[in-house]
């Protein structure tokens, strides 16, 4: 089977997703210290954050395989991306 090229950039960019979200998170650190100082153990809290989506991932990859054998997999993606979109932009349009 021929893989073309768009087929190899899409399954790059897709897997690069759970990396930009910890990356996201990891510029956040410092700040969050600053802006919730009245939390007891901030430092482990919002260091546990990083784990949080590559644990949804864990938990969610076989309900989610398990679906994905039933809809295409183009169906499947795009709310899925734009689930992902909309709540890595949140801190965007919401307010504090």
């Amino acid at each position: 089977m021929q893989i073309n090229r768009a087929t190899k950039l899409t399954l790059l960019l897709l897997s690069m997703t759970t990396m930009m979200s910890n990356v996201a998170i990891v510029t956040s650190l410092p700040h969050l210290s600053d802006h919730f100082p009245h939390v007891d153990h901030i430092e482990f809290l919002s260091r546990m954050m990083i784990t949080l989506p590559s644990l949804a991932i864990a938990i969610l990859a076989p309900f989610l395989g398990h679906l994905l054998q039933h809809f295409r997999r183009t169906h499947a993606l795009m709310p899925a991306l734009f689930f992902f979109a909309l709540t890595g932009s949140a801190g965007l349009y919401l307010p504090d």
